[in-house]
């Protein structure tokens, strides 16, 4: 990593700068004059003066913060839609989907709030507050991938709030403050499974009846399903195929479900789809798999809307 002199060395509650005059100053005082059984204390008294210094500097510079953690989101989230923040050491400005999941934690921020009786001020954001936190999270739902996903904007957040002198808090930067992801065992659907969409027959009412019965689908439902509308037959013949094409192209939604005939462009003796992704801009180049063009020449060259 790159050496930072203001970066806080979590351990001992200094920043590495401290800690590197610390050592020089060891270095020195041991050149001078190096006697075996006096070394330690010489090395520990000049470990309790830097960091007693530190800590009275850190009291004296810590008063307390009234700003509220929701308010600080609420700003930084406008701030985001307006261009006033942009991405990390760039010029441009964030997903919406970023927006959308710092949006989604200040809802959670504030139904933590409700469950607890009490408001949060920037300073709050201690381990203790991560602990509290993740159980609420759990507690409502939420998947470790979607809590670890929550938990490291509350990190970027405090973290630009330090970094602006409006909490000298430091609880974030902890190695623990953002929990593990889930290791998922499955995360695709494998040929033979689409191929086995593919091949289901929708045809009839009669036979998606059947496959009702079946595999009990219409148990622990308010509404049955309208197995007798040729709507529904045709609803459910679309998604599955919008739904292959999205399997069989690897993008997201606001970019797969777009897909027509007009994006298929032909290099070297093979065709492509080309397409621009809506969330990156990026030009991309997806191999054309035969049973997407069959889809899309069944919907004369552009996909339902489902």
């Amino acid at each position: 990593l790159k050496y930072t002199s203001s970066a806080l060395m979590t351990s001992l509650g200094i920043r590495y700068g401290q800690f590197a005059s610390m050592l020089m100053q060891i270095k020195h005082s041991l050149e001078e004059s190096f006697i075996p059984d006096q070394a330690p204390s010489i090395i520990h008294s000049i470990i309790f003066s830097n960091i007693n210094k530190t800590s009275v500097e850190a009291l004296a510079a810590n008063k307390p913060n009234d700003i509220l953690l929701r308010d600080y989101i609420a700003t930084y989230i406008e701030d985001l839609k307006t261009g006033v923040r942009t991405k990390q050491r760039h010029s441009t400005r964030v997903s919406d989907g970023y927006i959308g999941n710092v949006e989604d934690l200040l809802k959670k921020i504030k139904g933590f709030e409700v469950a607890n009786k009490r408001r949060l001020r920037l300073d709050d954001v201690t381990m203790l507050f991560q602990r509290q936190f993740i159980h609420y999270l759990r507690e409502i739902g939420l998947k470790p991938n979607t809590i670890a996903t929550r938990l490291s904007a509350i990190r970027t957040i405090m973290q630009v709030a330090y970094l602006e002198k409006k909490t000298t808090n430091l609880d974030h930067q902890n190695p623990q403050f953002v929990p593990c992801r889930e290791e998922v065992d499955e995360i695709f659907l494998n040929p033979e499974q689409i191929d086995q969409m593919m091949n289901l027959d929708l045809s009839s009412k009669e036979v998606i009846e059947g496959y009702v019965k079946k595999y009990k689908l219409n148990e622990g439902r308010e509404k049955p399903l309208p197995l007798f509308e040729w709507k529904f037959i045709k609803f459910i013949n679309q998604t599955r195929d919008v739904f292959i094409v999205g399997c069989l192209t690897g993008q997201r939604h606001s970019d797969y479900s777009r897909i027509n005939s007009d994006m298929i462009v032909t290099l070297n003796g093979k065709q492509f789809i080309k397409l621009i992704q809506k969330k990156t801009k990026k030009e991309v180049y997806i191999p054309l798999d035969n049973r997407v063009k069959e889809i899309l020449d069944k919907y004369d060259g552009k996909l339902p809307y489902v």
